[in-house]
């Protein structure tokens, strides 16, 4: 069987941009470091504490968040991005779906991917991890 370019379009997993802020040299120091997980993005280190590094990963955030709506938003073709994450990110067991295991069929309490891909931030309480994702709609209900 033989399949002709462009008339079969695969689906990839869902993006995901990752900004961190992490502590950086002696703690004594007080510095901050804000990383994110696009190779295009130098890592910054905040002296001022960690109110500034907040203000600057917030930015960031919003700079990625431009760009990706600036190039038409999250992909209608893609998966879920919690596929890239083997669905750990809405699996109760984190063994479940590793790579090259075989996944149960339905489990209970095991939330299974659907609903449309839209984008999604995600924010941790402590204000040190943002994440921006495509997700599907069933796994952004997990994420709120």
């Amino acid at each position: 069987m033989t399949v002709d370019a462009g008339t079969q379009q695969e689906r990839g997993a869902g993006r995901v941009w990752t900004v961190r802020l992490d502590p950086y040299g002696r703690p004594s120091t007080g510095t901050v470091r804000l990383s994110c997980s696009r190779p295009a993005c130098p890592d910054q280190r905040f002296t001022d504490g960690a109110a500034a590094a907040r203000k600057a990963a917030v930015a960031h955030v919003n700079l990625h968040l431009a760009h990706i709506r600036a190039g038409g938003g999250p992909r209608g073709e893609a998966w879920c991005a919690c596929r890239a994450a083997d669905c750990a990110w809405h699996t109760p067991d984190p063994a479940v779906g590793a790579r090259g295991s075989t996944r149960p069929t339905a489990e209970p309490g095991t939330t299974r991917c659907g609903g449309p891909v839209a984008l999604t931030v995600y924010a941790d309480r402590a204000g040190r991890l943002w994440r921006i994702a495509e997700m599907c709609r069933t796994v952004r209900g997990r994420h709120r």
